[in-house]
């Protein structure tokens, strides 16, 4: 059982947390369960700043976390089911009251809603992007709507480009999603490139991060352009890449 920082010490005692808005902001970084305990099966986390959609509400194993200052006693067994399907610990996310308005999981509810689904492989993904400027035009921004446009994937706060090497919290969050690594230089097309931060590259401060398509990488905010398009591939502060492998 992996613990977080929001997710410490479970307990017997029953005490509630709840939010009014169905939406909430992760205020500590959290496991994503598949069910509201931690002897379920992990899937990745939630991270600092993350939105999550709140489907229906659950109660699971007390644990202290974020707003366990708010609770007497601290503890907290109240769980939410969110949009993508899985749970998180009440007491990590905040909405702004402590009521539960979602209602309780179960059989006479509505599913929970499925995740994006992908609109196509990298090719479709190039021809709809080239040349034009995603979101703030930086690297990572385009990378994330890559994983949401081919893989159904909706990134949150994972961190700069650098972040997204193995061992990273965006490379933690893309092997969670069935994404393996490799330093090789064997790339297919899809491959998701990542460059450590390098003093001769002024423009890349926090690293580079771009896919492999057609022999060259596809990113943008490369040498200053804004605008997603192709370049050659460089060595130079290399540091591995993501294949999508189950």
């Amino acid at each position: 059982m992996t613990v977080a920082a929001g997710l410490i010490w479970p307990v017997l005692a029953p005490t509630g947390m709840a939010h009014a808005d169905p939406v909430a902001t992760v205020k500590a970084r959290t496991q994503r369960m598949s069910d509201a305990n931690l002897g379920s099966h992990q899937e990745g986390w939630y991270n600092v700043g993350d939105k999550v959609t709140l489907v229906c509400s659950k109660r699971g194993q007390n644990v202290k976390g974020f707003f366990s200052f708010n609770i007497p006693g601290g503890w907290d067994n109240l769980w939410y089911q969110t949009s993508d399907g899985h749970f998180v610990a009440d007491v990590d996310i905040e909405t702004g009251t402590l009521n539960d308005v979602t209602g309780i999981c179960g059989d006479n509810r509505q599913p929970a809603p499925a995740a994006a689904q992908p609109t196509g492989g990298i090719s479709t993904f190039v021809a709809n992007t080239t040349g034009q400027q995603i979101g703030d035009g930086q690297c990572v921004t385009l990378i994330k709507r890559y994983l949401s446009d081919v893989y159904g994937i909706a990134a949150g706060s994972w961190g700069n480009a650098i972040d997204y090497r193995s061992g990273g919290r965006g490379g933690n969050e893309l092997q969670a999603r069935g994404f393996t690594w490799s330093n090789d230089r064997d790339f297919n097309d899809g491959d998701i490139l990542v460059w450590q931060q390098d003093s001769r590259f002024a423009y890349l401060p926090q690293g580079h991060i771009a896919t492999w398509y057609n022999g060259k990488i596809y990113d943008q905010n490369y040498a200053g352009r804004l605008t997603a398009g192709s370049d050659p591939f460089s060595g130079y502060g290399y540091l591995g890449r993501w294949r999508k492998t189950s």
